[in-house]
């Protein structure tokens, strides 16, 4: 394969010079290594959890690590979407919900708690958050109130019953089902939520102007790309492509996005089956992106599908996604119960190579795909650099244990761009002494200026350890 650097894609497209400026207008096609982990401009920290079910198979997941001491995503089974913002993540192998083992045992008591523990720290029984999350946390300290936008990406239990508001699987105000949060099930409503108290101003001269130059340097870099594209192969063109659907979704951003008015946002164009889940899951994410980018929304959680909706059919769902690369999705996934028929047969150490793992890893892949959508919208409309995105999941292997979870963070924050791989210590077949998450969720409470110093399990305190590179996370302001 034909290794080209960013540097040289970039000459290529005779942005070498321009990329500074684009940077300036928050068009950041190639994020530039010197402005990693600076909020653009000044602007406000806001906070984006997001959330997917089943975990990911240790060993498929995670990156690979060059010999210069970098990585890349790309030939990860499951990452490889996530590459053009591969320098704006933070990846962090060897955590585990450590919360979810009982004193003295290697396995936890459920792993079916793990999505409630990912953001509270702290879960019990089937599943059952034990404290607070941390969007509901951070909401408390900073308004004194909940102003998270929290939306769902799923079906409803009973699809006959449209896309009806449910209890959220990852965010509580406290202890037990009791406590836990609403999602907003239909985009219309998140829109509706999300811009209530929204006023309209008309733009000044100097926006007007810098619009202007948007849709200019736009234009340019779109002719670029095409003339580029016809000289590339592979997983190069394949990049390239992901980076052409970046410029298409600055295009909408620039033309059809402003915060002087209310934003047009088109919230239709599903229905509740899953042949519509990819459209929602887009819809919802457009949503979030405009209310956090508007200001009227600075703390939200987007729920891509959850534990609990676990009967659905992956392959319809990826098959009617107009924006993704799986282009053989395998039979295996075309079942009505994913969670049993797929998930449940990774369960003996050595099949690593087989079709339900490759049906998993496809399945996996499809969730980052959504993530990576995700990070494009925050990325046009110019504030994921402001954004700290917290990605969780409740399990290391799909057959339910809780060790090695699936955990990022995007955007801005911290010093991004690395990759941190984090003790955990396998003692027998699928369970590891891991390092506790918690840690993770301290790190991130304290970027925000709270001063507590454990969440969810005061078992654990403070931020993260440095890994077994020497890597600490480390705060930028």
């Amino acid at each position: 394969m034909i290794q080209r650097t960013r540097r040289a894609i970039l000459k290529d497209l005779g942005l070498l010079a321009s990329t500074p400026l684009l940077g300036n207008l928050g068009l950041s096609l190639f994020p530039m290594d010197e402005a990693f982990g600076q909020t653009v401009g000044g602007k406000p920290l806001k906070f984006l959890a997001i959330s997917f079910p089943h975990g990911a198979v240790n060993g498929d997941w995670e990156p690979k690590r060059l010999p210069d001491g970098s990585f890349t995503l790309l030939e990860s089974k499951v990452l490889a979407p996530l590459e053009p913002f591969k320098n704006r993540l933070a990846i962090f192998s060897g955590l585990g919900h450590e919360t979810l083992k009982p004193n003295g045992s290697l396995s936890s008591s459920s792993a079916h708690a793990g999505l409630a523990a990912s953001f509270t720290g702290l879960a019990s029984g089937d599943s059952k958050g034990s404290s607070a999350s941390l969007d509901y946390a951070l909401s408390q300290h900073l308004f004194k109130s909940d102003k998270v936008l929290r939306v769902g990406c799923f079906l409803s239990y009973n699809a006959a019953q449209g896309l009806d508001d449910t209890p959220s699987e990852i965010c509580y105000s406290g202890a037990g089902d009791s406590n836990r949060l609403s999602v907003i099930a239909h985009p219309q409503k998140s829109f509706d939520k999300a811009f209530a108290a929204f006023t309209s101003s008309a733009p000044t001269a100097e926006e007007t102007s810098k619009k202007q130059a948007e849709e200019n340097i736009n234009n340019l870099v779109k002719k670029q790309l095409a003339r580029l594209e016809k000289r590339l192969k592979g997983d190069e063109l394949n990049l390239l492509l992901k980076h052409q659907q970046t410029i298409e979704g600055l295009g909408k951003g620039v033309n059809a996005f402003t915060c002087q008015a209310k934003p047009s946002i088109n919230t239709a164009g599903f229905t509740a089956a899953e042949a519509s889940m990819a459209t929602l899951t887009q819809r919802q994410a457009d949503v979030v992106a405009a209310a956090l980018a508007c200001g009227t929304v600075s703390l939200a959680s987007i729920e891509i599908m959850s534990r609990s909706h676990g009967s659905y059919n992956m392959s319809t769902v990826i098959k009617n996604d107009a924006l993704t690369q799986i282009k053989d999705p395998s039979a295996l996934l075309n079942s009505t119960n994913f969670h049993n028929d797929v998930a449940h047969k990774l369960n003996t150490e050595g099949n690593f190579n087989t079709e339900e793992q490759r049906a998993f890893n496809q399945s996996q892949r499809w969730y980052m795909e959504q993530i990576a959508y995700i990070l494009g919208q925050l990325d046009a409309r110019g504030i994921l650099d402001s954004t700290v995105v917290m990605i969780g999941t409740e399990m290391g292997h799909p057959q339910h244990f809780g060790d090695a979870a699936v955990f990022m963070l995007a955007g801005g924050g911290f010093k991004m761009g690395r990759w941190f791989e984090h003790k955990a210590e396998k003692v027998q077949t699928y369970q590891h002494r891991c390092t506790p998450h918690n840690h993770l969720l301290v790190n991130v409470a304290q970027r925000f200026g709270m001063t507590a110093n454990t969440f969810g399990d005061n078992r654990f305190t403070g931020g993260l350890p440095a890994d077994t590179r020497g890597q600490m996370l480390e705060p930028i302001a």
